[in-house]
């Protein structure tokens, strides 16, 4: 059995089996199908961002999802506390930026998270991935060079300079460590067409992280190839993005490691 799909049968057998709490401060308009997508999986989520309970809840949680998507000061301090309390515990967290670009106030925030080395996943686009690497006065040098069409140059450079796991997500995804990247072309354009698919994947990615904190490359990748070959399997025969939205959830539920790795379309990148 290859490394990969060895991984993917230990994450998909263990989410069954352990059924990870999975800690979200997360966007408030995309939390409810995180956590359906949480369940769907075989994991716990919680939707916890009150400051004052973080010490408790850091102790319970297999792992952390902190997204920036409707991030506001009173749950900015909560998500510097729950990775404070998280990191101490020894538990995997995912940083995920969205829209690091658009305004300082996320900017900040996310060189803050990043800044206490204690984040494990990387989780976004290329843009938000580009707006992270010229975060130190760089600016455009150098950045402007890694063009969309090559996502695995943007995760490693990420992956090397956060000292974590990158995942960028796009057209073709790449995933790597700074050591091994890997690039996936599965997904479907009905992704796109609904609230919250990126937010979700970052959901199953930490759940894996959770169960199989040995290898984020390996979690990270499970958690984008549930929802990517879900996704295939989910848009055959459906009308529109109501129906695949249902079926997604019914997709995902089936990752049966074997079979996710035979639809599993990408590999290392040269």
């Amino acid at each position: 059995m290859m490394p990969l799909e060895k991984a993917f049968c230990s994450i998909s057998e263990a989410m069954r089996s352990h059924h990870p709490l999975v800690h979200h401060i997360t966007n408030y308009v995309t939390a409810g199908f995180c956590a359906d997508a949480a369940l769907a999986i075989g994991a716990s989520p919680m939707m916890a961002d009150e400051e004052g309970e973080m010490p408790a809840i850091s102790q319970l949680s297999d792992a952390l999802v902190l997204n920036l998507g409707t991030m506001n000061e009173r749950t900015y301090g909560a998500m510097k506390k729950a990775l404070v309390g998280t990191a101490a515990c020894g538990r995997p967290i995912l940083l995920d930026p969205v829209g690091v670009m658009s305004s300082s106030f996320r900017f900040d925030a996310a060189r803050t998270l990043l800044q206490t080395g204690a984040i494990t996943v990387i989780k976004g686009n290329s843009a938000e991935g580009k707006a992270l690497l010229s975060w130190q006065g760089e600016g455009g040098k150098g950045v402007d060079s890694l063009s969309d069409d090559h996502p695995e140059r943007i995760a490693k450079a990420l992956a090397c300079k956060f000292h974590c796991t990158a995942a960028v997500t796009g057209a073709t995804d790449a995933v790597s460590d700074g050591t091994v990247t890997y690039l996936a072309h599965n997904g479907t354009a009905y992704l796109g067409r609904i609230t919250g698919a990126g937010c979700m994947t970052g959901t199953l990615m930490a759940a894996a992280l959770g169960v199989y904190p040995e290898s984020p490359l390996y979690a990270a990748l499970w958690g984008l190839t549930v929802m990517n070959t879900g996704a295939e399997l989910a848009e055959k025969d459906v009308p529109g993005p109501g129906t695949f939205r249902a079926h997604l959830m019914d997709a995902i539920s089936q990752h049966e490691g074997h079979r996710l790795y035979n639809l599993f379309k990408g590999g290392p990148a040269k």
